[in-house]
C-alpha cells in the first residue's frame, strides 16, 4: 500500500459538499510546462516485473525481485523517484493488461503515460547452471522508444551484485551522476540472505494476486530469516494495513523506520495508519517527515494532500497538489485532485482545463468528477 494520487481523487468527491461552504482564495495554478518542470532535473521511473526467460517456474518469483530491488536501489540516487507498485497495479488494470505481458515498447510507453512516468524500465532475467544473467532497458513514455539497454552477468548466489551493477548502469544511462555516499547505497544489499530474498519477493508476487493471507505468511518467513530486513518489515506493515491492523502495521513500520530513517514511503505508510487511527496529529507528523527526507519525492505531497481533503480541507491541500504537478507534470491523476479541489472551494474557472489536461496525458477521468462536471454542463466524455 502506497498513498496514490488516484486514492487522493476517490476521497476528494466525500470532502467537495461540506468544504465548499469554506472556500477562500484558490491557490496559485501552474501556468506552463516551463513552470511546470520537474525540480533539479528529478525523473520519475517506472519498474516493471522481470521477465523468466529460462522457462524455470520456480524462479519466476525472482522477477518481481529484481522490480522491487531495482526500486530501492534507484530510489537512492539524487533526483530519480520510483512509481510504487500499487500504483501500477491500478494502472495495468485500467489497461487490461497483466504485469508479465508489459514488454514492448508501446505499451510500456502507454502505461507510463498512465502514471506519470517520464521513463519505463522493462529487463528479463535467465539462469543458467550456476550463472545469472539479467538485462534492462528503459523506455521513453513520450516517443515509446526503447533504448540504453544494459546487462549484468553474476552467480546465483551473488544476486544482489547482479542487481546493484545493473541498477548503476541504469543510473548512467539516465545520464545522472552518483556521489560515493550513493554508490554505496545502491551496492548494499538489502538483505544478508537469500532465502529471506526469495520469500519476500514470493510475498510481493502473493500480494500482487491479492492473496494477503499469503503474502503476509512469506514476509513473516523472511523476517524469521533477516530479522534487520527493512523491505519484509515495510512489506508486511503495508499488508497489515490492508487488514485494517493499524496497531500491527504500525509496529512494523515503526521497524522498517528504525532501520532505515531515510525511507520516505515508511514515513508516508505509518502517517496513513496514524490518520486511519484518528490520530490525525501524529499521522501529519509523519508525513510531514516524508516531505523534509525527500522533499523532491512527490509522493510526500500528494499523501499529505490525500490527508488534507479526507479531512475536508481542499485549501490547505491545494498547495500539495500544485507541488505534485510541478514535481510530476506528466501525472494525470494530480489535474484529476486539483479539478475536485477547485470543486471544492467553489472555483470552476480551471476545472475544465485540468481534466482535459489529466485525460491528455492518458488518465481516465474519475467518475465521481464526470458527474460534477455534468452538473456544471461540461462535457469531457469525447476526450476518453
Amino acid at each position: 500500500m502506497s498513498v496514490v494520487l488516484g486514492a487522493l481523487v476517490a476521497l476528494a468527491s466525500a470532502s467537495c459538499a461540506a468544504e465548499a461552504t469554506k472556500a477562500g482564495k484558490p491557490a496559485k495554478s501552474e501556468k506552463s510546462e516551463a513552470e511546470t518542470a520537474p525540480v533539479n532535473g528529478a525523473i520519475t521511473v517506472a519498474v516493471l516485473q522481470f521477465k523468466n526467460l529460462c522457462g524455470d517456474a520456480t524462479i519466476d518469483w525472482l522477477g518481481y525481485g529484481f522490480a522491487e530491488s531495482l526500486c530501492t536501489k534507484l530510489s537512492n540516487v539524487s533526483g530519480i523517484v520510483l512509481v510504487e507498485r500499487d500504483q501500477l497495479s491500478k494502472a495495468l488494470k485500467e489497461l487490461q493488461l497483466q504485469d508479465t505481458a508489459v514488454v514492448d515498447p508501446k505499451t510500456a510507453g502507454k502505461l507510463g503515460k498512465v502514471v506519470g512516468a517520464k521513463y519505463v524500465i522493462v529487463g528479463s532475467y535467465q539462469k543458467a547452471g550456476d550463472s545469472l544473467k539479467a538485462d534492462a532497458r528503459r523506455v521513453e513514455v513520450e516517443t515509446s522508444i526503447a533504448s540504453g539497454g544494459v546487462e549484468s552477468t553474476g552467480k546465483y548466489d551473488k544476486v544482489f551484485d547482479v542487481q546493484s551493477d545493473l541498477a548503476l548502469k541504469l543510473v548512467e544511462s539516465f545520464g545522472k551522476k552518483v556521489t560515493e555516499a550513493e554508490k554505496l547505497e545502491v551496492s548494499r544489499p538489502e538483505t544478508t540472505s537469500v532465502d529471506a530474498y526469495e520469500l519476500n519477493a514470493k510475498g510481493l508476487a502473493a500480494s500482487q494476486m491479492m492473496n494477503i493471507d499469503e503474502a503476509g505468511s512469506f514476509f513473516s518467513q523472511a523476517i524469521e530469516k533477516d530479522p534487520k530486513y527493512v523491505e519484509a518489515y515495510y512489506n508486511r506493515g503495508v499488508i497489515r494495513f490492508m487488514r485494517q491492523d493499524f496497531a500491527g502495521a504500525s509496529s512494523d513500520l515503526n521497524k522498517a523506520i528504525e532501520l532505515d530513517p531515510k525511507n520516505p514511503m515508511a514515513y508516508i505508510s505509518r502517517g496513513m495508519c496514524y490518520i486511519a487511527s484518528m490520530d490525525y496529529v501524529q499521522g501529519m507528523a509523519d508525513l510531514n517527515k516524508a516531505i523534509q527526507v525527500a522533499p523532491d519525492d512527490f509522493r510526500g505531497y500528494g499523501a499529505r494532500a490525500l490527508a488534507y481533503m479526507n479531512a475536508g480541507d481542499a485549501i490547505s491541500a491545494m498547495p500539495d497538489i500544485n507541488k505534485v504537478i510541478k514535481l510530476n507534470p506528466k501525472l494525470p491523476d494530480a489535474y484529476f485532485a486539483r479539478a475536485m479541489c477547485n470543486i471544492a472551494m467553489g472555483f470552476t474557472a480551471t476545472v475544465e482545463n485540468d481534466v482535459r489536461k489529466g485525460i491528455s496525458l492518458g488518465g481516465t477521468c474519475p467518475p465521481q468528477l464526470l458527474q460534477m462536471l455534468v452538473m456544471m454542463g461540461i462535457d469531457v466524455t469525447g476526450d476518453e
